[in-house]
């Protein structure tokens, strides 16, 4: 910053200010904010982003796809649509309207092989991309890039042997008829085994079959989703931790819990189970030369209990220590885990060595919550400040890290870093990369030598490659800007929320399923706005403007709000866009049927919801099938954890015949972003949907039924309200 300029720092629950006002009547000309708290504030007072502001400069920009970012690049652009303001002096940046965006990112492009991503980032900042293409001489002086390795290591016999059964058994699960055509299971051969995309369908899956069945769970489907999950997690410790670990989650007791439940699922799973524990035997029996192999202190080590790719790594660690005091050399590294539950077995495997002296390392994972040993596992930020604090001191001198330390933290720069996980994508292989900072400094891929596509070979054109899909990317978005677009077109939602907050518009809203025959077809989204009558205006005489969309829910919500902005556009609505910021709190209602309405409290209270529209809502606290019919509240709770990003909720089930018992355990964000959890467990007849609904009020989101669905009573109610406040009502 310039000399005498001031800077006020807000993180979390420390703040050197509180609100906007404080910051505006300080000295102080720039505001490094987090974007959760940023958006609060600009929420309660939305005139400062208009008036008080020039510049909003988003690090990260490539997270503006969604969550935060986006809603305030969003929340940007409509106070630049609407205020307009030049700035005092004369040129371009003066010239043009105030606020203005400037993001920055590393990697702008998510996936090695398409683009799309960005073009749709390009689209949601309406940013020009801008990169260095002269002096990179002077860039790489100030910003080298380190030097790329990949090292393979291969699995030892018994981990190969042991591999190849657990995959093969996976696949003639899926193969098998019960499975192949169960309307559920079936949906498992699109995944790649042992991978996050499986790991998210078995959990989505094992949540499917506990929404019952004519009353009653789908065991069958719980267990053998429960028992892929198991493998598939299995497949990724063998290499992450060891053989021992891989074995014993494949046998673990949750697995004979679901076999102890439903007959026909052990049936088909029982004779797996037990080819498993013959196949660990006979390892046991077959390998006894590898039973025993050096470690990195040249001490034997058992190969059931040590992964190939841990003991290659060990060693590696181990040369580089000897470097470290044979050279006198300074070391500051980092090692990227897949898992925290890796990062932590790292850890203690290098507390065991001699050179834990030279590294004194330190584990560096996430705040959401998650078991390890059955031990909640997690960093608050005060741990993770005093972390990076040490590492930037020396007193740490190696991190044992996930993903949470690839971007949006001050790390100081390394000269070793070491990607012991998978690194699947471009971005994440350029971040990472980016923390190896210091001159003559080294970036290490590890690699499965028998895996097909290596992430190295690829990763080595990196930059090459993120510059000809940024290339692509920006062809792209000119073409679309040569089509002329009406100003509602960038978020038809918006628009439709503000003009719902008019006194004299109502827009209303409702998903269902398009069921015929018993078939479940699309979603239908139905979308209605209704400009209310007001006498002595121009605005005379009521009118309805209707839209549909189908497909999927986001496609049939996108479809529905684009078509009803086309209308009301055309029909001039949206005149009252310079009153947008002055406008009163109506919202936007939201209906899942007839008569079941989403009251969602970061949007609109319980209390303003019945003040406004229906005095006599009643919440709905008990879950009936046939008013919910075709929505669910457990897909209504996964579709919100998704949207908030919060960590999955664990589920689990109990059925002897009687009414089952499902416990579930989620986890919400505070004001200040720690993370809070709760447990729920419900009995009866759709414990799922029980404790989903209760799960729901946990995070803020109540069910109403009396709220006016009807156009007729909407309208009824809206002109009691206007009537009441000015005497004027339809």
């Amino acid at each position: 910053m310039g000399e005498g300029i001031g800077v006020e720092t807000v993180s979390g629950p420390k703040k050197s200010v509180k609100d906007w006002s404080q910051f505006v009547n300080r000295p102080s000309q720039a505001l490094v904010i987090i974007d959760s708290v940023f958006y609060s504030w600009v929420m309660e007072s939305p005139w400062a982003l208009a008036e008080e502001i020039s510049l909003v400069i988003f690090d990260e920009v490539h997270n503006a796809l969604g969550g935060f970012p986006r809603k305030l690049v969003e929340m940007t652009h409509k106070v630049r649509t609407l205020n307009g303001v030049p700035g005092p002096a004369e040129g371009s940046f003066a010239a043009a309207p105030h606020p203005q965006i400037l993001g920055l990112t590393a990697s702008p492009v998510l996936h090695f092989t398409h683009y799309g991503t960005l073009v749709e980032l390009l689209e949601i900042t309406q940013c020009e991309l801008v990169s260095v293409t002269a002096n990179l001489h002077d860039l790489r002086e100030k910003v080298p890039i380190p030097t790329t390795v990949a090292m393979e290591y291969n699995l030892s016999p018994a981990e190969a042997a042991f591999e190849l059964y657990l995959r093969n058994m996976a696949n003639e699960i899926h193969e098998r008829n019960e499975v192949a055509n169960h309307s559920l299971l079936k949906k498992l051969r699109k995944s790649y085994m042992a991978t996050p995309a499986y790991l998210n369908k078995c959990e989505q899956l094992r949540a499917a079959a506990l929404q019952g069945l004519n009353g009653r769970h789908d065991l069958f489907a719980f267990a053998v989703a429960s028992f892929l999950l198991q493998v598939s997690k299995a497949l990724m410790a063998l290499e992450e931790e060891s053989l021992e670990q891989a074995y014993n989650l494949v046998v673990h007791k949750s697995v004979f819990d679901c076999l102890r439940k439903d007959r026909y699922g052990a049936a088909l799973l029982l004779p797996f189970l037990e080819g498993v524990i013959a196949v660990m035997r006979h390892i046991r029996e077959r390998y006894p030369a590898y039973a025993l192999r050096l470690g990195a202190e040249g001490a034997p080590t058992n190969s059931l209990t040590f992964s190939s790719k841990l003991l290659f790594l060990m060693q590696l660690l181990k040369w580089f220590a000897d470097c470290v005091v044979s050279a006198k050399v300074a070391f500051r590294g980092i090692v990227f885990c897949d898992t925290r539950a890796s990062a932590y077995r790292i850890l203690g495997e290098i507390k065991k060595t001699h050179f834990n002296d030279i590294y004194k390392p330190s584990a560096f994972v996430g705040k959401g919550n998650a078991l390890l040993n059955d031990e909640d596992v997690h960093m608050t930020d005060a741990a993770q400040r005093r972390v990076l604090q040490e590492f930037r001191e020396g007193a740490t001198r190696l991190l044992l890290a996930t993903s949470v330390a690839e971007e949006g933290l001050d790390i100081s720069s390394c000269n070793v870093v070491i990607r012991y996980d998978s690194c699947m994508t471009l971005r994440g292989f350029i971040q990472s990369r980016g923390r190896a900072r210091l001159r003559n400094s080294i970036f290490i891929v590890m690699e499965n030598m028998r895996r097909k596509w290596k992430v190295a070979k690829v990763a080595a054109k990196a930059l090459a490659i993120q510059e000809e899909l940024v290339s692509k990317a920006i062809m792209e978005q000119r073409k679309r800007l040569t089509v002329k677009q009406h100003f509602w077109e960038a978020d038809p939602r918006w628009w439709l929320q503000q003009l719902a907050k008019q006194p004299w518009a109502i827009v209303w809203q409702k998903e269902t399923k398009n069921v015929s025959s018993g078939v479940v077809g699309p979603w239908i989204c139905e979308m209605v706005a209704l400009i209310v009558e007001q006498r002595g205006t121009p605005r005379e005489g009521s009118k309805k403007y209707e839209a549909v969309g189908t497909g999927s829910l986001w496609n049939a919500r996108r479809k529905a709000e684009a078509a009803l902005c086309d209308a009301l556009g055309e029909a001039g609505c949206f005149s009252f866009a310079p009153e947008i910021l002055a406008g009163p709190s109506q919202k936007l209602l939201k209906f899942l049927s007839r008569d079941l309405c989403v009251c969602q409290a970061s949007t609109l209270s319980l209390e303003e919801l019945r003040r406004l529209y229906a005095p006599g809502a009643k919440e709905v606290n008990v879950y009936n099938k046939f008013e919910w019919h075709p929505h669910t509240p457990s897909d209504f709770l996964l579709d919100e954890i998704r949207r908030r990003r919060l960590p999955k909720p664990e589920i689990s089930a109990e059925h002897d015949g009687k009414p089952g018992t499902v416990c579930l355990r989620l986890s919400r964000r505070t004001l200040t972003g720690e993370i809070e959890s709760k447990e729920i467990v419900e009995t009866g007849d759709e414990p799922l949907e029980a404790a989903s609904l209760k799960a729901l009020r946990f995070l803020g989101v109540v069910f109403l039924t009396g709220v006016p669905c009807d156009m007729t009573q909407l309208l009824e109610a809206s002109a009691m309200q206007h009537g009441g406040a000015s005497g004027n009502a339809a």
